[in-house]
């Protein structure tokens, strides 16, 4: 049985070898996303990303929702927005700041960001603001 506790690492680490998959692939892509209060009704937000295979090109997606208006057909009125993002030898990257209108006084929102990479990677996260 130690055996097998041995082995099975090192096959896992072999076979995402010859499937081209790096160590930082492996372990997961993550991304982290920061925004702000919003100032006169613009809200800023940050995202960085972890865990990429080195010099990757990204393709991001932005899609806020704007959850303090009411629903058509069923859905809030939504935005899209698409960047591009290059890792650098770490697998590491920094977007510039993302710029976005909110409704004035009901500054409530769902953002989800989503990062897919030319070699396979994908990351997603989601930060809903409500306002008090």
């Amino acid at each position: 049985m130690a055996l097998y506790r041995t082995l099975t690492p090192l096959l896992l680490a072999a076979s995402a070898a010859l499937a081209g998959i790096s160590a930082a692939s492996a372990s997961g892509a993550k991304l982290k996303l920061t925004c702000g209060l919003p100032d006169h009704g613009v809200v800023s937000c940050r995202l960085i990303g972890t865990g990429f295979q080195a010099h990757e090109h990204l393709r991001l997606t932005y899609r806020v929702e704007l959850t303090a208006l009411p629903p058509v057909h069923g859905k809030h009125p939504t935005n899209v927005y698409h960047r591009d993002a290059q890792t650098n030898a770490n697998g590491i990257f920094v977007r510039p700041t993302l710029r976005f209108v909110v409704v004035k006084y009901h500054e409530s929102y769902r953002l989800t960001a989503t990062a897919a990479g030319a070699r396979g990677d994908r990351a997603a996260i989601t930060l809903v603001a409500i306002a008090q």
